[in-house]
Parts: structure tokens; sequence; C-alpha cells
């Protein structure tokens, strides 16, 4: 019953506040299942974290996962490099 209320309580919170609800779920429903396969992948590699970078489709995802987080910032490293180097900037 405590649990009940107290999703209740935070997913209120979150509407109130315009917090999107889908990374919290999904961190809710897949953040145990990671973390054991994380371990896991560990206990493979004798705690290398180097297994992350040498397996391609693992090597893929963090690429993807790099490229998705940066990209909003793209477009304003793009204009401080063109000043630093005294290039044209756009309109």
């Amino acid at each position: 019953m405590f649990s009940m209320v107290a999703f209740g309580v935070i997913g209120y919170l979150m509407k109130r506040l315009d917090f999107p609800a889908l990374p919290v779920t999904l961190g809710k429903v897949l953040g145990k299942l990671m973390e054991e396969k994380m371990r896991q992948s560990l206990v493979i590699s004798d705690a290398s974290m180097m297994i992350f970078l040498t397996r391609p489709i693992s090597l893929f995802l963090l690429l993807l996962a790099v490229v998705s987080i940066t990209n909003p910032y793209w477009k304003q490293i793009g204009s401080a490099i063109r000043r630093l180097f005294g290039g044209r900037q756009p309109a």
C-alpha cells in the first residue's frame, strides 16, 4: 500500500513539474537487469572495462550513446571553433 501511494505522489509531482515519465519507467524496469548483465560482463572479462570497447556491438552502442548525448551541442562547438580560428560565422 505504501509503495502505491509513494509512486502516485511521484507520478503527480512528475506531471506537475513537466518531467518525462518514460526515462524513469525504463530505468526502474531495466535498471536491475542492466546491472546484472554488466556485473556478468565484468566477471567474464576479469573486471576489465575494455570488454565494452573490444566487442563490436557494445562499441557501436557506446558510440551511439555518445552521439545522442553530444548532438545538441555540436552547433555551438562548431561556431566556437570558427570564432577561434577566425572563420566566417553563420547568420
